[in-house]
């Protein structure tokens, strides 16, 4: 079995990470290979899987440079890819998508004897809101992609709905040699932090407002990775900014941290990378419900709202002995999030579609 896995470029969400971490741990017994469009980017999560470029004949060339921006860059992406599938899926291969263009490219792919199987991490819907036309446009795509996936895995047992053709659930892996916990330190300024997204769902505002009303000690600090947030209306906050530039600088970034604030909304009972990366890193986590997080291991609030994120901060706060036992639950819940163990539960999964139709071998 050959696992392919098509992208239209590589970008650096998680999703990518997840496709780079999978691709990789599967390499070391599976023969697994990315197809990519000629003008892709070189991944900035590094893969031991193999990478084809394909122009926009389907054909496999050199990669290449090329200046494309917008919808010139996506739909020759998808031309590229939905040719190169065509020429180069080979029976017995497995096709895994994440993307609702990458599935659409896959779907339209009819080789005898591949299979093809939808990595749903996210319903992509959602993330285009509003009634501009790219907004419904794309929305029905994502929602067409859904719909006509043969097989789909998803990230969440929340997303298990009633639906034969989900397979089953694969949550996010997390690389614990780089994101672990700090060796003890001396006594300091207590440091609270969230990370900075452009993207009104990250709720990097939120997360600030919240701080404003929190009963911080003094000298504490704010710290925030930012990757695109304005941060102009906070002036008054004690806000030490960065961009850390890879994941080893993100782990560092976490561990300097007390204290890690989520105030993402939508797809709530999901699992969110900066849970699962700030409670591998033993720090202590305020969140809205979003996997791994729970009672025992974290602050869990009623939502993103920063009267209620406020509200754990201060919960937390004033308890250093809860604090300090829930850091070690967290620790103890990401053990079984190690990636060699995530991937082997996802290639189960892929194999059993592969050979059977669904993951108990019925047809």
């Amino acid at each position: 079995m050959r696992i392919v896995i098509p992208v239209i470029d590589f970008g650096r969400g998680g999703g990518y990470r997840v496709l780079s971490r999978l691709a990789s741990e599967w390499s070391r017994t599976t023969e697994v290979q990315f197809i990519a469009p000629a003008f892709a980017a070189e991944p900035y999560f590094p893969t031991d899987a193999g990478i084809v470029h394909v122009n926009a004949h389907g054909r496999v060339v050199a990669r290449e440079t090329r200046d494309l921006a917008g919808f010139s860059r996506v739909s020759r992406a998808q031309i590229a890819l939905t040719r190169g599938l065509r020429r180069n899926a080979l029976p017995g291969d497995v096709i895994l998508s994440n993307h609702f263009l990458t599935t659409l490219a896959a779907n339209g792919v009819r080789s005898e004897g591949t299979t093809h199987v939808r990595l749903m991490q996210a319903t992509e819907a959602d993330y285009y809101p509003g009634d501009t036309v790219r907004a419904r446009a794309f929305r029905l795509l994502a929602e067409r992609a859904d719909a006509k996936a043969p097989f789909v895995l998803v990230n969440s047992p929340e997303f298990l709905v009633d639906d034969r053709r989900r397979i089953g659930f694969i949550p996010p892996g997390v690389d614990q040699e780089l994101f672990h916990p700090p060796p003890p330190r001396q006594p300091r300024p207590l440091v609270l932090g969230t990370i900075g997204r452009s993207e009104p769902w990250k709720g990097t505002d939120r997360v600030l407002s919240a701080l404003r009303v929190c009963d911080l000690p003094e000298d504490a600090r704010i710290s925030v990775a930012n990757f695109g947030a304005d941060l102009s209306a906070f002036g008054d906050l004690p806000i030490d900014e960065s961009v850390p530039g890879r994941d080893s600088d993100l782990a560092s970034w976490y561990r300097d941290l007390d204290i890690y604030v989520v105030g993402a909304y939508g797809q709530q009972g999901g699992y969110h990378y900066p849970c699962l990366e700030a409670l591998s890193c033993g720090v202590t986590l305020i969140t809205p419900w979003y996997r791994p997080a729970d009672e025992s291991n974290s602050w869990v609030v009623e939502s993103s709202d920063p009267s209620h994120l406020a509200s754990g901060i201060n919960a937390a706060l004033s308890d250093p002995d809860e604090r300090a036992r829930r850091r070690q639950a967290g620790l103890i819940t990401v053990e079984k999030h190690a990636w060699p163990v995530i991937a082997q539960q996802a290639l189960s999964k892929l194999v059993a579609a592969s050979e059977y139709g669904c993951p108990d071998g019925s047809p």
